[in-house]
C-alpha cells in the first residue's frame, strides 16, 4: 500500500498583507525588510528586542516599515 502525502503550498503573497520581520537589528532581517520594500509590499512590521535600535542595516530598510 502505498501512502500519498500532499502537500500545501503557500497562498501567493499579495503586495497588502502583512509581513512582520523579527529580529529586524540584525543583518539578514535588516536585509529582507528593504527587499519586500523593494518589491512594493506595503505593511511591513520590524521588530527587535533592542530599543537602542543601533543595527544600520534594518534603519535603512525604508520608511515603509513601522519599528516596534
Amino acid at each position: 500500500m502505498e501512502i500519498k502525502r500532499l502537500v500545501e503550498k503557500d497562498p501567493k503573497l499579495r503586495k497588502d498583507d502583512l509581513i512582520v520581520i523579527t529580529g529586524a537589528g540584525g543583518f539578514i532581517a535588516g536585509n529582507l525588510a528593504r527587499y519586500f520594500t523593494r518589491k512594493g509590499f506595503t505593511r511591513i512590521r520590524a521588530v527587535d528586542k533592542s530599543r537602542s535600535m543601533n543595527g544600520t542595516s534594518a534603519r535603512r530598510a525604508s520608511s515603509a516599515c513601522v519599528w516596534m
